[in-house]
C-alpha cells in the first residue's frame, strides 16, 4: 500500500505534521528579530491598542489593522515580547506551509503536496520574514489560501468556495493594501486569458467587497474618508525603497538567489514538464493553470510596479514550491539517484541560504544593538548614533525590555544641529562603519563632525552580542574561505561579519557646522 497516496486518494495530513514541526523548528533556530525596517511602526500601533487607544496615523504601515490587532492580542495573551510580537507572522508562515501542502495536492496529489510543504519550510526568504515584525507573512497566507479556495471553487462550481476566496484576498486588503491590488490585476488577467466567464465569480467578489466594504467603514469612522488608505499610500511613497531594476525578480529568481535559493529554476522545470505533459497524472488542470499564472503573472505584475522588494517574492513563494516539487517527482519516477539528488541538493542550498541569511542580518544589526547596551550603561550621558541604534533603542523600549532609566538614544541629524550651536559640554557618538549611510545619507556625513569629537577607548564590560547559530556557522565558512577563490571569499566576509563600531567623546564647546550649512 502506498502509505504516502496518490492522485485518487484524498489528503493524507499523517505526514504533514513532521513537516510543519520541521518548519518550526528551522525559524525559531534561524530567528532574526530585529532589522530596523517596520517593525517600530507596527509595535506602536499594536501598543496603542493595548492601552485602550486606537492605533491612527498617516503612514500606511499604523493602517494595516491586519497585522496590528492581532500582534496586540498575541501580545494581550503572552504579554509585551519579541515572541509574542513575532507570534502572529510566524504562526502565519507554518499555515502557509500547510496551505501548500494543499495546494501541491490539488495539482498532482499527496507526493506533490508533501514535497512542495519542505522546500516552502525551507525557503530562505520565507524563513527570514517569519521571525520578524512585518506584514508579509499573514499577506502571504491570505494570497495562497485564496488561490487554493479558487482552485476548489473553480474544479467544482462551490459558491461557497468563491465566497471564501473572495473574504481571504479581501482579508489581504486589511493586512498589506498592495498584495490585494497584485492579486486582482492577476486574477482579471487570468478570467480574461483562459476564458472563464460566468457568474459565479461574483460570489468572490462579494466576499471581496464585504472585507474591503468593512476596512473602508472602519477608515469612515475614524477619520471621516473611507479611502484614507489610498490617501496613506501616497504620503508613505517617499518613506520606500525599492529597486528601479524592471528585472528585479528575474534576477532574484534565476541570478541572485540568495533569497529563494533553486527554487526558481526547478519552478520553471516544472513548467516545461507541465508543458511537455511529462510529469504526474494531474488532479485539476485548473490548478495546472492556476500555478503557471500565479507565478510568471505575478511576477509580470510586481515587476512593472513600484513594489521590487525581496518581500514581495512571498507572494508567489507557494507556487513555485508546487512546481518545483512537480518536477522534482517527476524526475524521481523516471530517474530517480538524479531526483534524490535534486531533491536534496534544493534543500541543502535552501538551509545554508537561510542560515547565512540570519548571520547577515544579526552582522548588520549587531553594532546597532550593541549601542543600546552602551546607552543603558551610561545613562547620565545624552548619546548620538546612525539610524540603526535609534531604531534599534526604538525596537528595545517598545518591547519594554530592562533598561536603565535615560534618554534614547539621538539621531546624527541631531547631533550637527547641536554641534552647530556649540553647546553641548557632554556626549558620547557612536558610529558604525558596518551600517554607514544606510537608509539616510545623512549618517555619511562625518568630516565636520570629527573636528569636535575625540575616539575614546572600548568601555569595560561591554561586549557584543552573543552569536547566534547562522553567525557561528559563518564563523567557520570565513575560516574556510581561505582555501576558497578571492572574490568568493571577499563576498563572504562583506555580507557576514559587521563593521567596526567607533565610539567618540564630544569636545565640550566646540562648534561645527555641515558643509551644506556653512555656505
Amino acid at each position: 500500500m502506498n502509505v504516502l497516496g496518490d492522485r485518487r486518494q484524498g489528503l493524507n495530513w499523517q505526514w504533514l505534521w513532521p513537516i510543519l514541526a520541521l518548519g518550526v523548528l528551522v525559524r525559531i533556530a534561524l530567528w532574526v528579530g530585529f532589522m530596523g525596517s517596520d517593525e517600530a511602526t507596527y509595535l506602536k500601533a499594536a501598543k496603542s491598542v493595548l492601552a485602550g487607544e486606537w492605533p491612527t496615523g498617516n503612514y500606511i504601515g499604523v493602517l494595516r489593522y491586519g497585522v496590528n490587532l492581532p500582534m496586540a492580542g498575541f501580545m494581550a495573551l503572552g504579554g509585551v515580547s519579541e515572541g509574542a510580537a513575532v507570534f502572529w507572522g510566524l504562526a502565519c508562515s507554518v499555515l502557509e506551509v500547510a496551505v501548500v501542502f494543499v495546494l501541491g495536492y490539488q495539482l498532482a496529489g499527496t507526493r506533490v503536496g508533501l514535497l512542495a510543504a519542505v522546500f516552502l519550510a525551507v525557503l530562505p526568504a520565507h524563513v527570514h520574514y517569519a521571525s520578524r515584525i512585518m506584514a508579509d507573512p499573514p499577506l502571504a497566507l491570505l494570497v495562497s489560501l485564496g488561490m487554493s479556495l479558487m482552485i476548489a471553487a473553480e474544479d467544482r462550481s462551490a459558491r461557497w468556495a468563491y465566497l471564501l476566496s473572495g473574504v481571504a484576498f479581501g482579508a489581504a486588503y486589511w493586512v498589506k493594501e498592495s498584495g490585494l491590488y497584485v492579486s486582482l490585476m492577476a486574477l482579471v488577467l487570468y478570467v480574461l486569458l483562459v476564458r472563464r466567464f460566468h457568474w459565479r465569480w461574483l460570489w468572490l467578489v462579494l466576499g471581496l467587497s464585504l472585507m474591503v466594504g468593512c476596512n473602508m467603514l472602519l477608515m469612515w469612522l475614524l477619520y471621516d474618508d473611507p479611502l484614507y488608505i489610498q490617501r496613506s499610500i501616497q504620503l508613505s511613497l517617499g518613506r520606500i525603497e525599492e529597486s528601479t531594476d524592471k528585472l528585479f525578480y528575474l534576477k532574484a529568481l534565476f541570478v541572485d538567489i540568495r533569497h529563494i535559493g533553486l527554487i526558481g529554476w526547478v519552478a520553471l522545470a516544472g513548467v516545461v514538464v507541465l508543458a511537455l505533459r511529462s510529469g504526474p497524472e494531474l488532479r485539476s488542470r485548473t490548478a495546472a493553470r492556476v500555478m503557471v499564472f500565479w507565478w510568471l503573472g505575478f511576477v509580470t505584475i510586481l515587476s512593472q510596479l513600484p513594489l521590487r522588494q525581496v518581500n514581495y517574492m512571498l507572494l508567489f513563494a507557494s507556487p513555485m514550491a508546487v512546481l518545483g516539487s512537480y518536477a522534482l517527482i517527476a524526475a524521481l519516477a523516471q530517474m530517480r539517484r538524479f531526483g534524490y539528488g535534486m531533491v536534496a541538493l534544493v534543500l541543502c542550498v535552501g538551509l545554508m541560504l537561510a542560515v547565512l541569511q540570519q548571520a547577515a542580518v544579526h552582522a548588520f544589526t549587531a553594532n546597532s544593538r550593541l549601542a543600546v547596551v552602551i546607552a543603558d550603561a551610561n545613562p547620565g550621558i545624552p548619546i548620538f548614533g546612525p539610524t540603526g541604534a535609534v531604531r534599534a533603542d526604538d525596537y528595545a523600549s517598545l518591547l519594554e525590555r530592562p533598561r536603565a532609566i535615560r534618554a534614547p538614544i539621538r539621531g546624527l541629524a541631531e547631533l550637527d544641529l547641536a554641534l552647530a550651536e556649540g553647546q553641548l559640554n557632554s556626549a558620547l557618538v557612536l558610529r558604525d562603519l558596518g551600517t554607514e549611510g544606510w537608509n539616510y545619507s545623512v549618517d555619511r556625513n562625518w568630516a565636520h563632525r570629527l573636528l569636535c569629537l575625540d575616539p575614546i577607548p572600548w568601555p569595560a564590560g561591554i561586549n557584543r552580542p552573543s552569536l547566534s547559530l547562522g553567525e557561528r556557522v559563518a564563523a567557520h565558512l570565513l575560516v574556510a574561505s581561505a582555501y576558497a577563490p578571492a572574490p568568493m571569499a571577499r563576498v563572504l566576509k562583506s555580507t557576514v561579519q559587521s563593521g567596526d563600531l567607533q565610539l567618540f567623546r564630544v569636545i565640550p564647546g566646540c562648534r561645527s557646522v555641515p558643509p551644506a550649512a556653512s555656505k
